[in-house]
């Protein structure tokens, strides 16, 4: 028992007749990148795996046909005409298994506030599985462009608008080229552009262009037309570093590509009781092992999936690298 000398004050009550403190109506989620690059368009699906006997997805491609070739000349009206001579090339995707798993025991799921069940609970969780499948594949594009073979800009300096109208001149140069072309920045790679077309005499009076990739930078990861370039951009910090430089990227659409085993015959599996879903188009099976001896019970994804850079004869590709701040 407990006397309370008066006045009573919050301080003496807290301990036996309070509380420390009290949870507000929701719970929050943090800071978090929210760009899924394969429904922006900048990967496209490139093969399924499933039921080939292999793990690897060899994607060809041909030259020295069409507009790629001329007719030779003949010396006389008789001369036999000589053939054609097609070249190919391809480039290989492996697919690989990937995977994440998570448990509460079932007396935390009995004792769960609803607010934080809604937020980290099993059943949350597992709703959320396509938002891990676009951060796997977003990780997994941002190395594959970090790694082309051809870069603009500097691994000392920050990005500038100097070394986007590069890429500008690379599109005109580079016949065939005329597909969609877009950028994947890192944040502080955009903030870095911004502040160098603040500078540049070419779009200091550009008000419109710098209004419209300003207003879209705080609004979204994606940006229509980056300063009038006639290049969509992704914002995403997923963007890789090396040697004191980020490695953001750009390319011509499609010019890294993703593959799958798609799952879907899983769905009819009547062995394997535990298989909760099947995503099929994304190479995903969600299951729920069975439940443990220590109370508690999980569910495991897995994603059968990988992605590749195109081949360098059919896409534009450079990195775009610049000092890290």
């Amino acid at each position: 028992m407990t006397t309370y000398a008066a006045p009573l004050q919050h301080s003496a009550l807290e301990g036996d007749a309070g509380f420390a403190y009290v949870f507000g109506p929701r719970v929050l989620r943090r800071f978090y990148d929210s760009l899924d690059v394969a429904m922006a368009g900048v990967v496209e699906l490139v093969g399924d795996a499933a039921a080939s006997g292999s793990d690897v997805i060899r994607v060809l491609d041909v030259g020295n046909i069409g507009f790629n070739l001329t007719m030779t000349a003949l010396a006389t009206e008789t001369d036999s005409v000589p053939d054609s001579q097609p070249t190919t090339g391809y480039t290989s995707l492996t697919v690989a298994p990937y995977g994440i798993g998570h448990s509460e025991t079932l007396f935390g799921s009995v004792l769960m506030r609803p607010d934080v069940a809604a937020a980290i609970g099993l059943d949350a969780q597992l709703s959320r599985i396509p938002e891990v499948w676009g951060a796997t594949i977003r990780g997994l594009v941002c190395t594959a462009g970090g790694a082309f073979s051809s870069a603009v800009g500097s691994a000392t300096l920050p990005l500038s608008m100097d070394d986007m109208l590069d890429l500008v001149e690379l599109r005109t140069a580079t016949m065939g080229a005329d597909q969609p072309f877009g950028v994947v920045l890192h944040g502080t790679q955009v903030n870095q552009l911004r502040r160098s077309a603040q500078a540049h005499p070419n779009f200091q009076e550009a008000v419109l262009d710098f209004a419209a990739t300003n207003g879209a930078m705080q609004a979204t990861n994606q940006i229509g037309d980056l300063f009038g370039l006639g290049m969509s951009a992704l914002k995403t910090n997923d963007v890789i570093t090396s040697g004191g430089a980020y490695k953001g990227f750009g390319m011509t659409r499609g010019g890294i590509g993703w593959g799958r085993a798609s799952t879907g015959m899983l769905s009819a599996s009547a062995v394997n009781r535990q298989i909760v879903a099947v995503l099929p188009e994304f190479g995903v099976v969600i299951t729920e092992p069975n439940m443990s001896g220590n109370g508690s019970r999980k569910i495991e994804a897995r994603a059968f999936i990988g992605v590749a850079a195109g081949s360098s004869s059919v896409y534009l590709q450079r990195v775009i690298q610049s000092v890290t701040e």
